[in-house]
């Protein structure tokens, strides 16, 4: 009598799970090395292709898990040539001199207020002892030389003064200009300047024609207003209207 051998069920179950994953294994790892090839294939023909918000020529960034082992080299793109946009500087034109002392002495006096109510001092422009800049509606305020060659701003009505120079004893003051730099110079006879102050500016001052073209004015010029204040007007390297008050700007 033949004996048959029983096998528990879940006995049963456990080996035949084991031979089917060893059946199935090669298979599914097969596949996988397939699938890795061509995304990496398919990255490595993309790396070259611009992306919508990268710039032209740009190598995209790519994750650490998306760079292919062998990396394609990707030439970036020179950029055209391009002119260089011209900065104008504001410098002197080359024919413009400054006036000397014989110059400015043979000059024509600068317009005072016997001659028009002038109430702007142009540069490089001579004032003789006497000759004196005056604030409109009753030239209340001046700024120029007195007879006694005194350089200064004065109150006509109340008597105030301010200034800013004063001649030593045996000094004959012969003239006194502003240069095109804003700086003050005085001479006496001989042609010396016996006197010069420079404005403590914010940036460096010079020429600049037909600043102000209703008066026929180049900067650098002072206006003294009727508010008593003397202005310095200029335009400084960025073509940006600069005014200061003198009394603040100059030493007295």
């Amino acid at each position: 009598m033949k004996t048959c051998l029983r096998i528990p069920p879940l006995v049963l179950a456990v080996v035949c799970f084991f031979v089917a994953l060893a059946v199935t294994l090669p298979i599914v790892l097969t596949r996988s090395r397939q699938s890795n090839d061509q995304i990496q294939s398919g990255s490595t023909a993309s790396e070259g292709q611009e992306r919508p918000d990268e710039a032209p020529g740009e190598k995209p960034s790519l994750a650490p898990s998306q760079v292919p082992a062998a990396p394609v080299r990707v030439p970036r793109t020179q950029p055209t040539p391009t002119t260089p946009v011209p900065t104008f500087a504001l410098t002197n034109p080359p024919t413009r001199a400054r006036p000397g002392f014989e110059a400015l002495l043979n000059a024509a006096p600068p317009l005072s207020l016997q001659d028009w109510g002038g109430d702007r001092m142009r540069h490089n422009a001579a004032f003789r002892p006497g000759e004196a800049i005056c604030s409109r509606r009753g030239a209340q305020y001046m700024l120029g030389l007195d007879e006694d060659g005194r350089f200064l701003w004065s109150d006509c009505t109340t008597g105030e003064e301010r200034v800013y120079f004063r001649p030593d004893a045996g000094v004959e003051v012969t003239l006194f200009v502003m240069r095109d730099d804003a700086s003050f110079e005085i001479y006496d006879a001989a042609g010396t300047v016996v006197w010069r102050s420079e404005c403590d500016c914010k940036d460096e001052v010079m020429f600049y024609s037909q600043c102000l073209s209703s008066e026929n004015l180049d900067c650098p010029y002072i206006h003294l207003r009727k508010g008593s204040k003397a202005i310095l007007n200029y335009i400084d390297f960025s073509q940006q209207w600069i005014t200061l008050d003198i009394h603040k700007h100059y030493n007295n």
